[in-house]
Order: C-alpha cells, then sequence, then structure tokens
C-alpha cells in the first residue's frame, strides 16, 4: 500500500513540475509576441573612442616595497 501512495505522490510532483514548465513556456512564448520590436536604429558611434586606463604594472620585487603603505590613487 505504501508503494502505491509514494508512486501517486511522485505522480503528482512530477504532473505539477510538467505544468509549471509548461506554464513558464506559454508566457516567455507570449512575452516575446507582446515584447516591442528589436532596435533597428543604428547606434550612435562616439566620435572619438575613449582611451584605455593607465595602468602601471610592477613586479612581484616592487610589490613587497609597496604592500602596506598609503596608497594616493
Amino acid at each position: 500500500m505504501r508503494a502505491k501512495r509514494r508512486f501517486a505522490l511522485l505522480a503528482i510532483v512530477v504532473a505539477a513540475f510538467a505544468a509549471a514548465a509548461a506554464l513558464a513556456a506559454d508566457r516567455m512564448s507570449q512575452a516575446g509576441e507582446n515584447s516591442p520590436p528589436p532596435n533597428t536604429v543604428p547606434a550612435i558611434a562616439p566620435k572619438e573612442p575613449t582611451p584605455p586606463p593607465s595602468v602601471t604594472v610592477i613586479g612581484a620585487r616592487d610589490a613587497h616595497g609597496v604592500l602596506g603603505r598609503d596608497v594616493r590613487s
């Protein structure tokens, strides 16, 4: 008798997950229909590309001299 109850409970849980997945898929497909069309206007490119940030690379030997000290930037 217990095996039948467990099987019935498992069947109910599987059916609930399947229904939830179907509902989510339906909502996603409806959201796709109601969403505005993709932006077809070309993006305006900046006049000049921004320069890369300035970076200072230091070696392991130099890093030990900096550890624990105050840094300005």
